[in-house]
């Protein structure tokens, strides 16, 4: 059995962050019938945004 913590909060649309990923998990995925299409770019990031993105991933 897996548990997985997910966290979301309204936001502009941004990159993905990928905390942690398992292979059952992405085998799941890949193997998925009716996969969503894929969203525009986000913007980029300025160097303060990523500053704080990197800062806040180190926990």
């Amino acid at each position: 059995m897996e548990d997985y913590l997910l966290l979301a909060w309204p936001a502009p649309q941004a990159d993905t962050d990928i905390m942690r990923t398992s292979a059952r998990i992405g085998h799941a995925l890949a193997q998925a019938q009716n996969m969503p299409e894929p969203q525009p770019l986000a913007p980029t990031r300025n160097e303060e945004q990523e500053a704080i993105r990197r800062r806040l991933l180190q926990g």
